[in-house]
């Protein structure tokens, strides 16, 4: 998974918001601190879930448990707003 090159964050008043080059964002999008962890990564290059799991793991004082959480609320949410690359079939 990976982030469209068209999406960025940017930080406002102290919120980081996903916004896209266009101006085209449907809904507010606001990260916390692991999901902007994982825009940044995936913004960079395309990751695996498992990929995903471990940068937080390896990046946070976060429990698997909540780290699994928040990847899964985190990979809903991309998708849902269309802000991954469409995976190759």
């Amino acid at each position: 998974m990976k982030i469209k090159d068209e999406f960025f964050l940017k930080n406002e008043n102290g919120q980081n918001i996903v916004k896209s080059r266009d101006g085209n964002v449907a809904n507010f999008i606001v990260l916390g601190n692991t999901a902007t962890l994982l825009f940044e990564l995936t913004k960079e290059r395309d990751c695996s879930k498992n990929e995903m799991l471990d940068y937080i793991l390896n990046n946070t004082d976060v429990s698997t448990v909540l780290a699994l959480s928040d990847l899964n609320v985190f990979i809903k949410l991309m998708k849902e707003n269309d802000i991954f690359e469409q995976e190759e079939q």
